[in-house]
């Protein structure tokens, strides 16, 4: 995690163990849990579990 980063996509969700909830009650966790304080940077995309999701600008 440094200041460049721009995106983090949580992916490879699934409909009862994975559910876009919990992966990102998980990563708001881990942020927590190494001191990092998310001000909506980078931008956090949960990606769709039977679609294809819009598309990332990146750069």
């Amino acid at each position: 995690f440094n200041k460049d980063l721009k995106h983090i996509c949580l992916a490879h969700l699934s409909q009862n163990n994975n559910t876009p909830e919990i992966a990102l009650q998980a990563m708001q966790n881990a942020f927590t849990e190494k001191g990092i304080v998310y001000d909506s940077r980078p931008v956090i995309h949960i990606l769709k579990r039977n679609s294809p999701s819009e598309p990332i600008v990146l750069g």
